[in-house]
């Protein structure tokens, strides 16, 4: 996990943002026969019709209702700018996001000044708009227990080694494996990652709502309820085909091929960090010093970090070439400069969970506005500083960095600090995500 050096990708099969199970919401409790009076019974065992529900609800769209506003009947939908399945405010993310792919090309020989522009740029942007989309996901994922933080340090390095192992002393297409899972995971996150941005610009067309196809008849249950018909609208069609055409240029080598690499890591960065979450800032905290040390090990210890990584093709690192030349030339041995997908992922968990502070400890508990979020803010800051350490000590020094070295002690002294500025620091220490169940309580 470092910056300007090759950098392993073990964390997306062993690290507990993929061995947590994501589960969608509870579903509602269902009204049965059980309830009514024995002379109504058969009335509700009957299989219900078909209903036609309005097409400028969240189920004409193919989303479930709580990704989307659940508006009544006649009422008008939401503006652009504050639709939850759209942009919501991270148009300029998405722009910083896209314009960075031109830099190799504006400036050819950027050399270490363009490692530093464009993983700051991509690696933040993505890392907002995740953190952006967190608090609309119709879906959340298992809160990352004590037990899982503590686990995956061990994960990762025993899927680490193993890897290596399986490289040098056997004829095992490792990377052909990991290549494939990973393009697969990535494909479905960039489809998710492009959704928002597809459905604010058909919004502006009015044609968000707009349905390709639709499920004939629902399906009954066995209480005689009926499933909601599957629907395919407009937006998600059309993020599926860029996010496919996308993989299908990066598998078929089609150049620049590290142009497309980075936009399906990138999905995958934008996606774990709006789906995983810490269960709680001790956890979060936990789980940031366990791969402090993991990634300190692996990369001043041994020879292992650096051998797996430039030895794996795969979407699951960020590329950039210091010299666009070098990357058709048989002579440089590794062209590109790389920040491992864990740099970006890991701390934007813990840059979520202070936007979440934010909301429980700012906006709710002290009634201050949705722009109020110190938090977040000094958490995203202390991100762009610990990353631009890395690269001032790589540079210097002229070894591979970890760049969790720099990215850990920044991140927790960051809410720690702002925690003690506000007379909040014990709040922040204690500071528990409440799950669905509790709010609903509440």
């Amino acid at each position: 996990m470092y910056a300007a050096r090759p950098r392993p990708v073990a964390w997306l099969a062993s690290h507990p943002l993929t061995s947590t199970s994501i589960l969608p919401s509870p579903a509602p409790t269902s009204f049965t026969s059980a309830r009514l009076p024995h002379r109504l019974r058969h009335v509700a065992r009957r299989p219900r019709h078909p209903t036609i529900r309005r097409r400028d609800t969240p189920h004409a769209t193919g989303l479930s209702p709580s990704s989307g506003p659940d508006r009544p009947p006649g009422a008008p939908p939401p503006s652009p700018a504050n639709d939850p399945r759209g942009i919501n405010g991270t148009l300029p993310f998405y722009v910083a996001l896209v314009a960075a792919q031109a830099l190799p090309f504006i400036f050819p020989h950027s050399g270490v000044a363009g490692d530093l522009t464009y993983f700051t740029t991509t690696a933040v942007a993505a890392l907002i708009i995740g953190c952006r989309r967190a608090p609309l996901e119709p879906f959340q994922s298992q809160p990352i227990s004590k037990t899982q933080a503590i686990a995956a340090p061990f994960a990762a390095s025993t899927f680490l080694f193993g890897s290596y192992l399986l490289l040098k002393y056997t004829t095992v297409n490792i990377g052909a494996i990991f290549n494939g899972l990973t393009t697969f995971a990535g494909t479905l996150c960039l489809k998710e990652a492009l959704d928002p941005v597809f459905h604010s610009a058909l919004s502006l067309a009015g044609l968000q709502d707009l349905v390709l196809w639709q499920q004939n008849s629902p399906l009954p249950t066995a209480e005689g309820d009926n499933i909601e018909p599957a629907r395919l609208s407009l937006g998600p069609a059309l993020a599926s085909v860029a996010a496919i055409a996308t993989t299908v240029a990066y598998l078929s080598h089609v150049e620049p091929t590290f142009v497309f690499s980075n936009m399906i890591a990138l999905g995958i960065c934008a996606r774990v960090v709006s789906l995983v979450r810490p269960d709680s800032f001790v956890v979060a905290a936990g789980l940031l010093c366990g791969l402090f040390f993991y990634d300190i090990f692996w990369v001043f210890g041994s020879e292992v970090m650096v051998s797996v990584a430039t030895q794996i093709d795969s979407p699951g690192k960020l590329l950039f070439p210091r010299d666009v030349a070098d990357v058709a030339s048989s002579t440089v041995k590794y062209p590109y400069a790389i920040l491992g997908l864990g740099d970006v992922c890991i701390p934007g968990i813990f840059v979520s969970l202070a936007q979440a502070m934010d909301s429980a400890l700012v906006q709710v508990k002290k009634g201050a506005s949705e722009g109020d979020s110190p938090y977040f803010v000094a958490a995203v800051a202390a991100y762009g500083a610990g990353l631009l350490s890395c690269f001032v000590a790589n540079l210097t020094t002229h070894v591979a960095q970890p760049a969790l070295l720099y990215l850990v002690p920044a991140l927790i002294l960051s809410s720690l600090g702002m925690g003690s500025a506000r007379g909040e620091l014990n709040e922040v220490i204690g500071f528990k995500v409440k799950t669905g169940a509790e709010e609903t309580q509440e």
